[in-house]
C-alpha cells in the first residue's frame, strides 16, 4: 500500500488536504508521524474513540499542536505548577470545568435562542445594504459582520466595534507565506484584540461573558482581567472565523446544486439541517490535539504515554463508514452525529450560537436572494494547518 505521505504542516496539507484524507481513510489502523513522534486518526470511529475517552487523553500540549513542540522533548502533561491561567481550551478537568461553566453561562440553548430576533435583524439589515448592489462578498460582507456582531452582543461591546472584531479576530487566525503558525501579523491582532477585549472588561466587568469569571475564585484568588480575556478571546476568535466560512462553503455547494438549491428555498425550515450538512463537509476546523496520558492501545494500535494524537476531524466527517456518498453535499441528510464541533468535554463551546447563525443566515440569504451565482475566479482559500476555509467568496444576485 503507497505511504499517504501525510505532514500536517507540509504545503500540500495546508493547501488542499482532502486528497491525503482519502489516502489516511484506507490506511490500515493509525497514521505513524514519525518525526513528530506523534499518530494521525483519519477514520470517524476511531476519532469519536478518542472523544469519547474522559479519562487517559490531556489537551494541555493545547487544542492545536504547535510544529515545536512535537519534537518528544515535551513530558506527559501533569499537575506541573502554573503561572497566569490559559484558556480553559487548554486545560484539563477540573480547572477547565470550573472555567468553561462560567464562559458557557451566556451560551446556553436558553440564552441564546433569545437572540434570535436580533441575529435575524443583523442578518436582514446587511442583505438591505448588499442586495441594491447586485454583487457581494458572502462571508467579509455578509455572515462575517453579523457573527462579529453576535460576538460583540456577548461579550457587551458597542456595535460600532463590529468592524475592528471582524478584521482583529480574522487577523489573528491567518497564517501568513503558507507557514503554519502565527506569524508576527498575526499575534500584533491578537494583541490588539485583547487590549480591546481588556478595555471592556476593566469598563465593565460584570458585563456579557466576562460577568461569571470575574466572580470566580480560583487557588483562593480571583481571576485578573488578563485572565479574563485569555478565557474569552477563543470564543470570540472562533464565533468570527467559523460560521461565515461554512456558510460560504455551504452556499458554493447549493451554487453548483441548483436542484438542491430549489428545494431547500422552498423548505425554510430544512435550513437547521441544511446547515448541520454544510458544517459536517465545510467545517474549516481540519484536526486537535490530545496526549496520551498512560500505555494502552487506541484504535487497535499500542501507543505510549506522552505519544501526541491528531484528531482529523475534516477526514472524519468524510468517512464513508459512518455518512453514505460522504463527499456529497445532501441538504437533506439524517445526520445522527459528526464531528464538526468536536464531541466530549471539549466540545465547542458557542455550538448553539453557530447553529442559531447559521440557519438564520441562510433563511434570510435564501428568501432575498433565491437565485445567484458564485463568482469563482474571485474564491480564496489561503492554506493552513489549522482552519482551511473560504475567506472570500463573492455572490452575485441573480
Amino acid at each position: 500500500m503507497t505511504d499517504p505521505d501525510y505532514d500536517p504542516y507540509s504545503v500540500e496539507a495546508m493547501a488542499d488536504p482532502l486528497p491525503i484524507y482519502a489516502r489516511l481513510r484506507a490506511w490500515p489502523g493509525p497514521y505513524r508521524l514519525e518525526r513528530y513522534g506523534a499518530w494521525a486518526l483519519a477514520r470517524f470511529a476511531d476519532v469519536w474513540e478518542v472523544f469519547s475517552d474522559m479519562e487517559d487523553f490531556s489537551i494541555a500540549d493545547g487544542p492545536i499542536f504547535e510544529r515545536a513542540l512535537l519534537d518528544g522533548s515535551r513530558p506527559v502533561p501533569g499537575d506541573e505548577e502554573r503561572g497566569p491561567l490559559t484558556g480553559f481550551v487548554s486545560l484539563d478537568p477540573p480547572l477547565h470545568t470550573e472555567l468553561r461553566s462560567a464562559v458557557s453561562t451566556g451560551l446556553r440553548p436558553r440564552a441564546v435562542a433569545a437572540l434570535e430576533d436580533r441575529v435575524r435583524d443583523l442578518a436582514r439589515q446587511r442583505l438591505d445594504a448588499l442586495v441594491p448592489a447586485g454583487r457581494f462578498d458572502v462571508r467579509e460582507d455578509y455572515a462575517g459582520p453579523v457573527s462579529a456582531a453576535v460576538i460583540c452582543l456577548l461579550v457587551g461591546l458597542p456595535l460600532d466595534h463590529v468592524a475592528a472584531v471582524q478584521n482583529l479576530a480574522n487577523a489573528a487566525l491567518r497564517r501568513s507565506g503558507g507557514r503554519p503558525g502565527l506569524g508576527a501579523d498575526a499575534i500584533s491582532a491578537r494583541d490588539d484584540l485583547d487590549r480591546l477585549l481588556l478595555d471592556r472588561v476593566r469598563v465593565a466587568p460584570g458585563d456579557g461573558l466576562a460577568g461569571p469569571l470575574s466572580q470566580m475564585d480560583i487557588g483562593g484568588r480571583p481571576l485578573t482581567d488578563t485572565e479574563i480575556v485569555t478565557q474569552i478571546r477563543g470564543v470570540v476568535s472562533g464565533g468570527v472565523e467559523t460560521v461565515p466560512k461554512v456558510v460560504a462553503a455551504g452556499l458554493l455547494e447549493l451554487w453548483r446544486d441548483p436542484q438542491a438549491r430549489r428545494a431547500l428555498t422552498a423548505t425554510p425550515g430544512g435550513c437547521a439541517g441544511a446547515f448541520e450538512e454544510m458544517v459536517r463537509l465545510g467545517g474549516p476546523l481540519q484536526w486537535v490535539g490530545r496526549t496520551l496520558l498512560r500505555d494502552r492501545v487506541v484504535a487497535g494500535q499500542e501507543m505510549r504515554a506522552g505519544d501526541r494524537v491528531l484528531l482529523l476531524i475534516a477526514s472524519a466527517n468524510r468517512d464513508g463508514a459512518e455518512f453514505a456518498d460522504p463527499d456529497r453535499f445532501v441538504w437533506d441528510r439524517r445526520i445522527e452525529r459528526h464531528v464538526g464541533f468536536g464531541y466530549g468535554r471539549h466540545h465547542c463551546i458557542g455550538t448553539h450560537v453557530a447553529r442559531l447563525e447559521g440557519r438564520v443566515l441562510l433563511e434570510e440569504l435564501l428568501a432575498r436572494v433565491p437565485d445567484y451565482s458564485i463568482q469563482l475566479d474571485g474564491i480564496e482559500m489561503p492554506p493552513s494547518e489549522f482552519q482551511v476555509g473560504y475567506t472570500r467568496m463573492p455572490l452575485i444576485v441573480g
